[in-house]
């Protein structure tokens, strides 16, 4: 039951009339009055949102009812609110003017307290259910057109607004991003579902703070995003703008975000009269490059190279490894110190190298999946140049004797880890060797 009374704007040009009404409704409802169309209309644009009915004298001087009905028409906030026709006449043509205007209900005056007490709350229920429905439909459509998880457009809401400002503004410059969580199969892996949500949401506020509000951002699904920057002075601005998205997703300053977490960034410009799907193809093409190069960059369609938005870049480090838990610590672990590629054989850390020569400072060789003693991959590295030039990371399986007596043997290891592998404990041992190195460095 609605406890609030509601609000009833009576429109008379009798003063008579207009306390007959006042009389009885006051008991039941808030009054308004205005003795003129002209009253009656100013004080619907200024407390509109605040009526929920209005009893209209069709015969007034000045702007009659008719001319209010007429304007209610080209004012949607009007067209919202019942109207109740007064009159002291009988005549059918007037009461079907006023019903082809839009009238809801008709009284005549005077009126019986009873009858019209009863014909409002009628008009009034008609009204709330009409209100229940807007605001359901209003419901609806937020859902529909938003990301329930982060609040920014969904995919399906953006890619229609983007071909939209495209397609009306053909010769504006514009960018469009695509940004990618890095390594979020591994967040999930080690934090759980909950934390790679949070994750999420967290990113969506970064990026609606980091654009300006005419811009277009959405999420395209999983971990990834999308934004129009649109009206760009010049693609120095972009670049700007993307190279402090990525120090904000690395500094996550007062944000609840997991350690080491980093973006990958895609970007393509317009040209006069492209199209949604050239554009979203050239910034994945370029997300791509971002990703391969080693994540944490952003990568500009066309230019054929990538930039990390810091003053150093890190270098490479390959992982030998089969085994899922494994590539998740490393990846998620390493983001901050390396550009980490992953291989299954020997032979494809070979080919890297090769790729390569200088550009590997660290190789990680899980043999912890590995059946024995992992002699396999180990017969397969010693003797190797590039096995003692590199230093040589060890992954063995956590108690296993015969493994971790193989590793040492070969006397190219420069440090050991222990399946399964925890994240806190790799990053420890990544910042005390960075450490190490920075001083060795120095002398």
């Amino acid at each position: 039951m609605n406890t609030e009374r509601e609000t009833i704007l009576i429109v008379d040009d009798s003063r008579l009339q207009r306390s007959v009404f006042r009389k009885m409704l006051q008991p039941r409802f808030r009054v308004l009055e205005a003795e003129s169309g002209e009253e009656c209309i100013q004080i619907l644009r200024e407390r509109g949102n605040q009526v929920h009915a209005v009893l209209l004298d069709l015969v007034m001087p000045g702007m009659d009812g008719f001319q209010v009905l007429e304007q209610r028409r080209e004012l949607d906030f009007f067209m919202n609110i019942p109207v109740i026709i007064l009159t002291s006449g009988n005549s059918k043509a007037m009461q079907i003017r006023a019903f082809e205007l839009g009238a809801n209900d008709f009284l005549n005056k005077p009126g019986e307290e009873a009858i019209v007490l009863s014909r409002l709350q009628n008009v009034l229920e008609s009204g709330r259910r009409f209100r229940a429905l807007v605001e359901q439909r209003n419901q609806m459509r937020y859902r529909a057109e938003l990301d329930e998880m982060t609040g920014l457009l969904n995919k399906m809401t953006a890619r229609q607004l983007i071909q939209k400002h495209l397609e009306s503004m053909p010769e504006e410059s514009v960018a469009l991003f695509i940004v990618d969580i890095d390594n979020f199969k591994a967040i999930n892996d080690i934090h759980g579902h909950e934390m790679g949500d949070h994750t999420i949401r967290i990113m969506a506020n970064i990026l609606s703070s980091c654009f300006r509000k005419s811009d277009i951002v959405g999420r395209l699904g999983g971990d990834e995003f999308c934004v129009l920057m649109k009206n760009i002075p010049s693609r120095q601005e972009v670049r700007r703008r993307a190279e402090k998205l990525l120090q904000m997703i690395r500094k996550h300053e007062n944000q609840t975000l997991p350690e080491n977490i980093t973006i990958s960034i895609g970007i393509s410009y317009s040209s006069p009269e492209c199209r949604l799907e050239e554009l979203l193809s050239e910034a994945d093409q370029a997300l791509y490059l971002s990703k391969k190069a080693g994540k944490d960059c952003y990568t500009e369609y066309g230019c054929g190279c990538c930039q990390d938005g810091s003053i150093q870049c890190r270098s490479r480090a390959l992982l030998l490894s089969r085994t899922r838990s494994v590539i998740s610590t490393l990846h998620y672990s390493c983001s901050s110190y390396y550009k980490l590629s992953v291989v299954e054989t020997v032979a494809e850390l070979e080919t890297q190298l090769r790729e390569d020569p200088e550009g590997v400072s660290r190789i990680f060789l899980d043999v912890s999946a590995e059946e024995g003693d992992g002699l396999q991959v180990w017969s397969a590295v010693t003797g190797k140049e590039w096995a003692k030039r590199q230093p040589l990371v060890a992954i063995c399986r956590e108690g296993d004797i015969p493994q971790l007596r193989t590793a040492l043997d070969t006397g190219l290891i420069a440090d050991l880890y222990f399946a399964p592998v925890n994240d806190q404990f790799v990053d420890r041992r990544l910042r005390g060797y960075m450490k190490e190195k920075a001083q060795q460095v120095m002398l």
